[in-house]
Formats: C-alpha cells, sequence, structure tokens
C-alpha cells in the first residue's frame, strides 16, 4: 500500500477532463442553455452592465413652444463573478486498480453537482 502522495503529474489529461466533466456539466446545465441566458465571454475580472434608469420622455407643449429636453438616465451593474468548483480525491489504487468506470463515476457525480449548483444559483 502506498502511504505516501507522488509528484507524477495530473491523473487525467484535459481532453479527459472536458469529457468527464465539462461537457456532462454543460450538457445539464441551465444557466449555460442557449435558449435561457446570454453566455458572455470576460476579458477581466469585473463585467459592467449598462442599465437604463430613466427614460427619455416627450411632453405636450404649445405649437411653436421650446421642446423641452429629457434625457435617457444610465447607470452600471457592476458583475464580479465566482465559479463553482469541485475536487474529488482518489486513492492511486482505485485510480490504478478499477475499471475506467470508477474515475466516470467520480466525474459524473461531480459534474451533476456542478450543474445543481448553478441551476439553484441562476433559479434563485
Amino acid at each position: 500500500m502506498n502511504l505516501s502522495t507522488g509528484t507524477a503529474g495530473p491523473l487525467l489529461t484535459p481532453e479527459q477532463v472536458e469529457d468527464l466533466l465539462v461537457l456532462p456539466v454543460l450538457a445539464a446545465s441551465v444557466a449555460l442553455n442557449p435558449l435561457v441566458p446570454t453566455v458572455v465571454r470576460l476579458t477581466g475580472s469585473t463585467y459592467r452592465i449598462p442599465k437604463v434608469t430613466a427614460d427619455p420622455s416627450a411632453a405636450w407643449v404649445a405649437e411653436g413652444a421650446e421642446i423641452p429636453a429629457r434625457d435617457l438616465t444610465t447607470n452600471e451593474l457592476v458583475v464580479t463573478p465566482s465559479k463553482v468548483a469541485g475536487l474529488s480525491v482518489i486513492t492511486s489504487e482505485l485510480a490504478e486498480d478499477s475499471s475506467p468506470e470508477a474515475t466516470t463515476e467520480v466525474g459524473a457525480g461531480l459534474a451533476r453537482d456542478v450543474a445543481r449548483k448553478d441551476r439553484r444559483r441562476l433559479l434563485r
């Protein structure tokens, strides 16, 4: 039995992580469904959403009278996003001695939980 941790590198390649976790989360996520929200790729740590706080308005005026200017008023909502992250530690024996289904089950469980937490955040 191995009692120490090694530095052999990651158990899964980025491609395996995508197949095992990322794609199932995308498939199960309400928040990432293209019919629900608009997905925005950030270039910084915050996202600024313009918001109309008051519409321009019209007024009844007499013929030949000056038309009052009433402009649109705007503000912005600053969003600092966070992420859903999960980590499942498995023994090297489980990873090496079991069938690939064990790793698949761990990944599927993590994918379900990430999608569930994502859905709760969106719908609250």
